[in-house]
């Protein structure tokens, strides 16, 4: 048996993103489809890590932080459980967003939330919703 380094959830998939917009057999639409879905796991992997941190720091139990994300089944509110350690705020998400980082960090969000429905617009840069995304899921796990 072999031992393998296991990458962290966000590691994964913008590693999985990288890898499918760098096949070149894979078509450009299937890549529209599904690297958005990947950017949003590692925009909600890095939420669950720091939103736990934040909500334990708050005096919640690790059941009652777990719960609340289970219970945050959307983006934003998962974002606002990072952010604020609430769910019920994910009104302003964007707003906070833009104020702490800038506006490409809400372009990032919108792009990964709406892409994961209906893929990525045609003129999506993939390769820069990636990094952006990469970039910003660093931001949101360091909170």
């Amino acid at each position: 048996m072999e031992l393998k380094k296991s990458l962290d959830p966000v590691q994964t998939a913008i590693n999985d993103a990288k890898a499918l917009h760098l096949t070149r057999a894979l078509p450009a639409e299937a890549a529209r489809r599904v690297v958005p879905g990947l950017c949003r796991q590692a925009i909600e992997a890095a939420c669950l890590e720091s939103g736990r941190r934040r909500m334990l720091g708050m005096g919640m139990s690790l059941e009652e932080c777990d719960q609340a994300w289970v219970d945050a089944v959307r983006l934003l509110p998962r974002i606002a459980i990072a952010l604020y350690g609430d769910a019920e705020r994910a009104g302003e998400v964007y707003r906070t967003l833009n104020n702490k980082f800038a506006a490409w960090a809400v372009d990032t969000v919108r792009q990964c939330n709406e892409g994961t429905h209906t893929g990525a617009h045609q003129h999506t840069n993939l390769g820069d919703l990636i990094d952006r995304t990469e970039r910003l899921a660093l931001e949101l796990t360091n909170l």
